[in-house]
């Protein structure tokens, strides 16, 4: 690989050595990259990273309806079954913070804000042009921007929400600041995302499934702590798996149902969910984890 290749780095974008060097390249894709580790800080990054004209074209209309190589689910044909998690995760968030503004980083069509506007004033922040204009005909307020160029107000919100949004940022660390300075006395800051210092992302190296074209930034649960204490935050509690039970879980699944067999799915599903509680030698055997940052101005 060229380390002198446009947009490339020659340093970690979390903690800033030069002690990086390739892990892994990615070659199941049809425009292969490579990740790079940070031998001080063992934070992963693609490097070099694409163009802002090829990162805005993943996130086209094939992206959410499955047209592209690359793409996610379509939320709009699975937002009633998403609800259960959604409300599950509300719940979870006011024990901390029961009132107030909250802003949805990355947020799609705009589902979770419309539900969660029945306990807080919501508002959104979403890259993709085709995602955030049907945000807004559904009348929701979302302003399009990157993570790293969104303009949210200092002081203005009580929630920030990051669902698996982290992972596509190109500087992780500006945007967790931004979060910081936007978060009001005991404001906190949601991120779900994936540790790669899990077995399952261990024993799957190369072919993990989080290592995608999209996905510019990834962390474990040390970086992305380390990352938040860096930013401003002053306590940070993590999660495994998540921050709900595995019933919501169970319920959204759903949404994706097509025939009766599909409900053997549910014991995968189980099974991982129940993993993500243990660890083997002290490393998690799942990579899921949400991570709470929370924000205390004296």
């Amino acid at each position: 690989m060229n380390p002198v290749a446009p947009l490339a780095v020659a340093h970690c974008p979390l903690c800033g050595s030069k002690l990086i060097a390739p892990l892994y390249t990615i070659t199941r894709f049809e425009d292969p990259f490579t990740i790079f580790r940070c031998e001080s800080c063992l934070f992963q990054f693609m490097n070099p990273l694409p163009s802002a004209e090829k990162e805005a074209a993943l996130y086209t209309e094939g992206y959410y309806t499955g047209q592209s190589s690359y793409s996610y689910i379509d939320e709009r044909k699975t937002e009633l079954f998403s609800r259960h998690v959604w409300k599950a995760r509300l719940s979870t968030i006011r024990r901390y913070v029961k009132q107030g503004t909250l802003i949805d980083i990355g947020c799609s069509f705009g589902g979770f804000i419309d539900f969660a506007s029945r306990y807080f004033s919501c508002r959104g922040v979403e890259s993709s042009a085709y995602a955030c204009d049907y945000a807004k005909k559904r009348g929701m307020c979302v302003e399009k921007a990157r993570a790293e160029d969104m303009d949210i107000g200092e002081n203005s919100a009580d929630i920030i929400t990051m669902i698996e949004v982290i992972e596509h940022t190109r500087d992780p660390l500006l945007v967790l600041r931004k979060c910081a300075a936007s978060l009001r006395n005991s404001g906190l800051l949601v991120v779900q995302t994936a540790d790669l210092h899990s077995w399952q992302a261990i024993e799957a190296a190369e072919k993990y499934h989080y290592y995608l074209p999209g996905h510019f930034s990834y962390f474990t649960g040390e970086t992305i702590t380390n990352a938040l204490l860096a930013a401003g935050f002053t306590s940070v509690k993590i999660f495994r798996p998540v921050d709900f039970g595995l019933i919501p879980k169970l319920k959204k699944m759903r949404g994706s149902f097509t025939r009766i067999s599909d409900y053997l799915r549910c014991i995968n599903t189980a099974v991982y969910h129940f993993k993500g509680y243990f660890k083997k030698r002290g490393i998690p055997l799942t990579g899921s984890m949400v991570v709470y940052a929370f924000r205390s101005r004296s």
